[in-house]
């Protein structure tokens, strides 16, 4: 990653962003990058239209087409155009900006990064993954929709929204909902023997999926076991698929109980019954999915 260069300092008002009518991964990035970020050094630019040109005005040299409201995106050798330079265009806008290290932006800025100068922005081999991929599925675009480029980015664009959102909230806001649950008394840790090795168990009053995932997978956590309180009163266990829980005896456990509150016999069922995959007829509060490895007592919707 390059250093970031100094923020522009006197804004630059923008009404028109000017593309080759190719749309890829570095040019969608980049209008991408300046309409979410740029609206301090670019006025406008966030709901500025696109015109794809092959060529620059006659006469008209890049900084005089940005006086005029248009800023040129990887072409005309403006500011933005990567050619000739190491960085992709996208780069060279995420360092302007003063946005190059924000986290939520790094695996976008290694897509096109791989995509532009390594021509693999899906590095699998499979056939299904690369036409599925997002550099596959631009290009796809672009064939279909030859005459009218800003048909790509139209689509495209949520999906860039979208990541960035997730990221968002994967980095900063679950750290933050996780560290508010501790301080609040609705979330306790504790380290508990399994099988002869200690595991991380972690109770938790929380609708949140996402906090749920964070739990299992943050380095500072890393619960073998997460056990979710809903607002409902129902419970799930989630464990951690790379932990190897075993969870038949707990689902035993939970199923007896479950029975004896019901009042119902439970000398009918065999330790197997108790103990298997899916729900028992009689006893059916609690749903063991072993392919996920979980106890789900009313799933995601109760």
């Amino acid at each position: 990653m390059s250093e970031i260069s100094e923020k522009p300092t006197q804004a630059t008002p923008v009404h028109t962003l000017v593309l080759y009518p190719r749309p890829h991964a570095d040019t969608i990035l980049s209008t991408f990058l300046l309409k979410t970020y740029g609206k301090q050094a670019f006025p406008g630019v966030e709901s500025a239209k696109m015109e794809f040109w092959t060529k620059l005005k006659e006469g008209k040299t890049s900084q005089e087409l940005l006086s005029e409201g248009y800023l040129l995106v990887d072409m005309g050798g403006g500011t933005f155009d990567h050619h000739g330079t190491k960085e992709c265009a996208s780069q060279l806008i995420a360092n302007t900006l003063g946005i190059a290290e924000l986290p939520e932006l790094q695996k976008l800025l290694t897509w096109v990064n791989r995509d532009e100068k390594e021509g693999k922005g899906t590095t699998s081999k499979d056939a299904v993954d690369r036409a599925l991929g997002l550099s596959g599925l631009i290009m796809s675009l672009h064939r279909l929709h030859l005459e009218e480029p800003q048909n790509v980015f139209d689509t495209i664009f949520p999906l860039l929204e979208a990541h960035t959102a997730q990221e968002k909230r994967r980095l900063y806001e679950v750290p933050n909902e996780w560290a508010e649950a501790k301080k609040s008394g609705k979330a306790q840790l504790y380290v508990m023997k399994h099988i002869k090795r200690d595991v991380t168990v972690v109770r938790i009053a929380t609708t949140s999926t996402d906090l749920v995932g964070f739990l299992r997978n943050s380095r500072d956590v890393k619960a073998d076991v997460v056990v979710q309180l809903l607002p409902s009163g129902h419970i799930n266990l989630i464990s951690n698929q790379k932990s190897d829980i075993h969870l038949q005896d707990t689902v035993r456990i939970l199923r007896i109980e479950e029975a004896r509150k019901k009042k119902i016999d439970i000398t009918q069922f065999t330790p197997e019954q108790l103990g298997s995959v899916g729900r028992l007829p009689q006893i059916p509060e609690w749903f063991y999915d072993t392919a996920a490895n979980t106890v789900q007592n009313g799933g995601v919707v109760p």
